[in-house]
This record gives structure tokens, C-alpha cells and sequence, in this order.
């Protein structure tokens, strides 16, 4: 008979289901332009004939409260922080053909690059991608930041993007936030600060993003404007602004100052009462040697006066025995002459 093959004992094994690949961010694809095209359309500079929009003051306060507060907060550590500061970067087309783009976000941060104050623009490719940049969002430009800009940022390999809208009419929410990756752009949760604010957390930065109203002169020139601020969740306060930290230093040379007035005004009192105190010292030392030498003349006082009693007591004693022995003379004197008035008579007779 011929052998009959048994079936193996081994359970089989499911196909290995294809794994599908994630394409990455080509939004110039994705809109159907090259990608040559795609990046001459993100310039910051204006078309040829027209001139460049003003940025608004609302525009520039948020861009630079954000930065110089992100410069004083990460002082001391390997970071570029640039405001308006120009980027370069490269990209590949879908054929693989690198072309060089540059854009201009409102505040970039790239950690473990080495800051230089002279620096004009920020190469992409040879420091890497930015980790965070903010775009704060304008009527000329507000299109190109939410829609193409974003996803540009992805495409390099920018971790997170935050979006400000100062004059709260472009963007709802007027504050919004994304982590990106070169394959999505999703967006950042919205939390509640300690103070009942709502804000959205940028784990890159290890902030809170928030926004308040504008205060001081601001709110007196644009009522209900509102203001970024970026909260601490350590600390539990805002960074502050330039002009903020400006008062806050002036508020503490004026409470040193003032310190030291107080400290050396304690020193003065305390030198005057050490005065006082030696002054009262001496004082003390000499009234009690003038008690020491006023005891020791009542001590010397009361010797001469036990001497002149004892003395005086003595010639009591010699006088009294003189005048005994005056007694005593006077007596004998007496007996003689008895003896002798009787020896006269006896004579006589």
C-alpha cells in the first residue's frame, strides 16, 4: 500500500496581515501643485508691486511677550529662541528631487542649539527642525498659517505648532495647538489652569498656553482684546513680560534698597545702643569704685574709730588706776600721819 502523508500536529498559522505604510506629509501633493511652487507660495515677502504688511501692534506685543519670556525661562540652557527669525530648510518632491524653502515663523524654539546673537537665519537642515514655533495669526497671512503652514511645519519635523489669534476675529479658538509629525497634524487638548483658566499645554515647552485680557494701557486701547500669556504649572504664575520683569526688577532693587537703608539704619541703632551700652558700662565701672573706695574708707573710718574707742578705753582703764593709786597715796599718806601725830604724843607724854 502507499504511504498516506498525515497531516502535520502544528496549528497553522494566520497570513501575516500587510502592514500599511504610513505616507508622510505632502501637502503640496496633496493640493496639486509642485512642490517648487508650494514653497514659493509660503514666502513671507511680499509679491513683486506690493508692500509688506505692517505687523499690528497686537501681533508684535504677543510675538515678543513670547519670546523674551521663553529667552528669560530656558536662560542658561543650549537653545535658539528667535522671534521673526528667517528658517531654511529642504524638502523632497515626490520624486526625490530636494528644493529649498524658507519661512519665517513668529517664534521658533530648537532645543540643544547653540544660541548666537549675530545669527540671520535658522538653517534647518544643519541644526535640525525647530521643536515648537508659534504663529500668531494675521489678516493678510492667517489662511497660509492655519492651512499650508501647518502642515509645512509637520513636514520638516516641527514637534508642536501653536496658533494665536490676537484680534479674536480669525480663529475660533482664538488659541489652538497641534503636535505634528511628519505623517499627522493633530490637535493639543484644551485644560484648566489652578486659576480657572482654560489653556492648552505645550509638553515641548513644559508650559500652559492661556489666554487672558489685556491690562493696563492695552485695555484702555483695545478693550476685550485678548493677551497670551504663558502659565508655569510648577510655580503656578505667568511668565512675565518684558515690561512685567522690568517692574518686577525695579520692584526688587527698590525692596534691596530700601533693605539696605533699614540694615544700616539697624547698624546706626545698634552702633548708638553699643555706645550706650559701653558709655553705661564705663559709668557702672566707675560708681563701683567709687563704692569700692567709699567701703574701704568707712572700713578705714571704723578701724580708726574701734582704735580711738579701744584707746579711749584704755585711758579709762589708766585713768581709773590712777586714780586709785591716788586713793591708795592719800590713804597711806593718812596712816602716817596718824602714826606720827601718835608718836608725838607718846613723846610728849
Amino acid at each position: 500500500m502507499a504511504e498516506v502523508a498525515l497531516p502535520s500536529r502544528e496549528p497553522r498559522r494566520p497570513a501575516a496581515m500587510p502592514v500599511p505604510k504610513v505616507r508622510p506629509l505632502q501637502p503640496w501633493v496633496d493640493a496639486g501643485v509642485p512642490l517648487v511652487e508650494w514653497l514659493a507660495s509660503l514666502e513671507d515677502d511680499p509679491p513683486p508691486g506690493e508692500d509688506m504688511v505692517p505687523m499690528t501692534a497686537p501681533h508684535a506685543r504677543a510675538m515678543g511677550y513670547t519670546a523674551n519670556a521663553l529667552v528669560l525661562r530656558l536662560r542658561g540652557q543650549r537653545v535658539e529662541v528667535g522671534a521673526d527669525l528667517p528658517m531654511v530648510f529642504t524638502l523632497a518632491d515626490e520624486n526625490g528631487v530636494p528644493q529649498r524653502g524658507r519661512l519665517s515663523p513668529d517664534v521658533l524654539v530648537a532645543f540643544g542649539v547653540q544660541h548666537r546673537a549675530a545669527v540671520r537665519e535658522y538653517d534647518a537642515d544643519a541644526n535640525g527642525a525647530p521643536d515648537f514655533v508659534l504663529e500668531v495669526l494675521s489678516r493678510s497671512t492667517w489662511q497660509r498659517d492655519v492651512a499650508a503652514k501647518l502642515k509645512t511645519y509637520a513636514a520638516i519635523g516641527v514637534r508642536e505648532c501653536f496658533l494665536f489669534d490676537p484680534a479674536a476675529e480669525l480663529s475660533v479658538p482664538v488659541l489652538q495647538g497641534f503636535a505634528l509629525t511628519k505623517q499627522s497634524v493633530q490637535p493639543l487638548p484644551v485644560e484648566t489652569v489652578a486659576d480657572g483658566r482654560h489653556g492648552v499645554r505645550s509638553d515641548v515647552l513644559r508650559l500652559v498656553a492661556c489666554v487672558g485680557r489685556a491690562g493696563g494701557e492695552q485695555a484702555k486701547r483695545e478693550p476685550g482684546a485678548p493677551a497670551l500669556r504663558w502659565h508655569d504649572p510648577e510655580t503656578g504664575r505667568d511668565l512675565p513680560s518684558p515690561a512685567e520683569e522690568t517692574a518686577a526688577r525695579m520692584a526688587a532693587e527698590q525692596a534691596t534698597a530700601h533693605a539696605e537703608r533699614q540694615r544700616d539704619e539697624l547698624a546706626h541703632r545698634h552702633a548708638a545702643t553699643a555706645r550706650q551700652r559701653d558709655e553705661l558700662a564705663r559709668q557702672h565701672e566707675a560708681t563701683t569704685r567709687q563704692r569700692d573706695e567709699l567701703a574701704r574708707q568707712h572700713e578705714a573710718t571704723t578701724r580708726q574709730r574701734d582704735e580711738l574707742a579701744r584707746q579711749r578705753d584704755e585711758a579709762t582703764r589708766e585713768r581709773d588706776e590712777l586714780a586709785q593709786q591716788r586713793d591708795e597715796t592719800v590713804r597711806r599718806i593718812a596712816e602716817l600721819e596718824d602714826l606720827l601725830r601718835r608718836s608725838e604724843r607718846r613723846a610728849t607724854d
